[in-house]
């Protein structure tokens, strides 16, 4: 295999790679010796939410309960989803801070509904700031961790997939 050297390269060869599928997680899973936790991560762009941001759209995160102690994340109001939630695949959501300060302004977002493109999620939580890196690494845009919407993982499967998806299976992290 031929490494890329520039960053248009890295995003060429990205576009082309299969990824990762739920299948390499259980593989991970059964093989790899001393694993305490672990989540698939699958990552939706919307193309439209209620309420409109007053920034950039934020990024739909699927991830099962763990990622709530795997990401570090800091609870500041309510609560992550829990194993129930996810098994099914309930419409419930968690933002991340500036999420919530683009969708709610300085209102209490719990309890309020948030619509993302055509499935509404009920907000049970929002997670304190975190840091983000500012630069792009290896042609990959940084992501604002801040600006993230965590649902669980089998909502965002069913409510949120293309179900003709040829990529249906494929997850972005483990």
């Amino acid at each position: 295999a031929k490494e890329a050297t520039d960053w248009q390269q890295n995003r060429k060869v990205r576009q082309l790679s299969p990824g990762l599928t739920f299948q390499d997680m259980r593989i991970i899973q059964a093989n790899v010796g001393a694993v305490v936790e672990s989540t698939a991560r699958k990552r939706f762009a919307p193309s439209k939410m209620i309420p409109r941001p007053q920034r950039e759209m934020p990024t739909v995160y699927g991830v099962s309960p763990s990622y709530e102690r795997i990401g570090g994340l800091r609870i500041t109001g309510g609560r992550f989803f829990d194993e129930s939630e996810n098994e099914r695949a309930a419409p419930v959501c968690v933002l991340g801070e500036g999420t919530r300060a683009s969708l709610f302004a300085g209102n209490d977002a719990l309890g309020e509904y948030v619509k993302v493109n055509e499935q509404w999620f009920r907000v049970i939580g929002v997670v304190g700031p975190q840091l983000s890196p500012q630069t792009e690494l290896a042609g990959i845009p940084a992501l604002d961790r801040n600006n993230l919407i965590y649902v669980p993982l089998s909502a965002a499967i069913f409510r949120l997939e293309d179900t003709y998806s040829e990529m249906r299976d494929e997850i972005d992290g483990v």
